[in-house]
């Protein structure tokens, strides 16, 4: 996506006060002249967490040494300052990569764009002994720009220290910081707990330093209040959207397709794709539909380009294949709200064409319920290749007790057991488990490597379909 991730060149900022000119940290610096953190090893610790992502925003980031150093890890990393001091002075950061340093007052309205002048999100936000430095007046600006620019699914990590000095003006207890930030924010204990990071905070040689030339005034809280946070999504269950897959490869239609997806093969004149497209696009339950398509085939975006009634179809086109789950979770990044999502496989054929009204009318019935769709377990299931179908057990019969996808043999009794239909809605819920589980693999599978957990963690309806092919 981005080679360098520069300013001025990959990304821009806009913004009406570049310096935080009423700061303490601007009128006396401190921060800005003797914080040189390394910040090697929390890169490091974020990149083996989360393998897929890479874009940090560092706030309040002094000389600049913590984005200096964490881009030698391989991570995309830019800071934002509130002072110039060392922009001026040209200190660490400042003097070896100016180019991935800005300054700016983040208590202050800011926006960070991408070439095409959008909204740029961020995988991570850090604010390392920043959010006490803010004045109280503004804090909820600051925290509304840094839950702006956060991805859907990213992470925001700060501490907060509590020691009072003359730079520090948001001072509160840890208990009141928890009840504020809690109000902005969703804070993720086990995050913060799964391991021992090596957060980016000045070292022990450092903050010697610093109780040699400030004394008392100089307190720090020894790092409990670290906080891992989340942006807070509102749940609306009141309409649902829709995903079509279709950014599959198609090998088992080779070479009868070629190289056309198998959302556009026709069967009697009309294709997959606008066999399902005419019912969606007229349920009053669905706000909307995105279809998720490989960024190498134009084929699907042609197909919406020749009819107006596709018009408001979005699509998301995907640069490498990364599964099922993962257009799942391109989705997420993209659509930033909590609603109920009907997915639907792109290769399937339904009989009945009010299998999807159907199904979303069962769903609005339900109370904290996922609806897998599943079909009869016939006698030609039992012939197919073992990698052809997901099976599926439900007991009591209204409860899917679990999934197996691929299962190299058959029980003798079939009582209870159903097929996976290639079709399901997903409550708001179950997203979290997609992120969870995705950072340890690059393609990622919703019947092979997501729905066994989630029908543990979650619970889920079967939904007979009735008659479906799998093409």
């Amino acid at each position: 996506m981005f080679k360098e991730f520069i300013w001025e060149k990959d990304i821009f900022l806009k913004t009406d006060h570049p310096i935080a000119v009423d700061s303490p940290d601007h009128l006396n610096p401190y921060g800005g002249t003797q914080d040189c953190t390394d910040g090697t090893e929390f890169a490091k610790e974020l990149r083996e967490v989360f393998p897929g992502k890479k874009f940090l925003l560092d706030l309040g980031t002094a000389t600049g040494t913590v984005p200096m150093t964490m881009r030698k890890t391989g991570m995309l990393v830019v800071g934002l300052e509130g002072s110039d001091y060392s922009k001026s002075h040209r200190i660490g950061g400042w003097y070896e990569c100016p180019e991935i340093l800005m300054t700016c007052d983040i208590s202050r309205p800011f926006e960070i764009l991408d070439a095409e002048g959008k909204l740029f999100k961020f995988d991570f936000i850090t604010a390392w002994s920043v959010i006490e430095h803010i004045h109280p007046d503004r804090i909820e600006i600051c925290f509304n720009n840094i839950i702006k620019h956060l991805s859907p699914i990213g992470y925001s990590i700060f501490n907060i220290d509590i020691g009072v000095n003359e730079w520090h003006q948001f001072i509160k207890t840890r208990d009141e910081l928890q009840e504020i930030v809690g109000s902005y924010f969703y804070l993720d204990e086990k995050m913060k707990n799964s391991r021992e990071w090596h957060y980016c905070r000045p070292s022990a040689a450092e903050l010697v330093q610093a109780k040699k030339k400030f004394g008392k005034h100089i307190q720090r809280d020894s790092g409990t209040t670290f906080w891992w946070v989340k942006k807070k999504v509102r749940i609306t269950m009141n309409k649902l959207n829709c995903l079509i897959l279709t950014a599959g490869l198609g090998e088992r239609l080779r070479p009868v397709i070629e190289k056309k997806p198998k959302a556009l093969v026709k069967i009697d004149g009309i294709s997959l794709l606008e066999r399902m497209l005419i019912p969606l696009t007229i349920m009053p339950l669905l706000k909307r539909i995105v279809i998720s398509a490989s960024s190498h085939d134009e084929q699907i975006e042609q197909f919406l380009r020749s009819s107006a009634r596709w018009k408001n179809i979005e699509i998301i086109k995907e640069d490498k294949l990364v599964g099922s789950a993962g257009s799942t979770l391109n989705y997420l990044k993209k659509v930033e709200e909590a609603r109920p999502l009907l997915i639907v496989y792109g290769d399937m054929y339904f009989h009945e064409l009010d299998i999807f009204s159907r199904m979303i009318n069962r769903f609005t019935r339900t109370v904290n319920l996922s609806l897998l769709g599943v079909s009869h377990f016939s006698e030609s299931n039992k012939l197919e290749s073992e990698h052809d179908f997901g099976l599926v057990f439900c007991s009591p019969p209204d409860h899917v007790a679990s999934f197996i996808e691929r299962p190299a043999e058959l029980p003798k009794d079939l009582i209870g057991f159903w097929c996976n239909a290639g079709v399901l809605i997903l409550h708001p819920e179950t997203f979290s488990l997609i992120e969870e589980l995705i950072n340890s693999r690059e393609v990622y599978d919703l019947a092979l490597h997501f729905l066994p957990e989630a029908i543990e963690k979650f619970n889920f309806m079967p939904f007979d379909v009735v008659e479906k092919h799998d093409i």
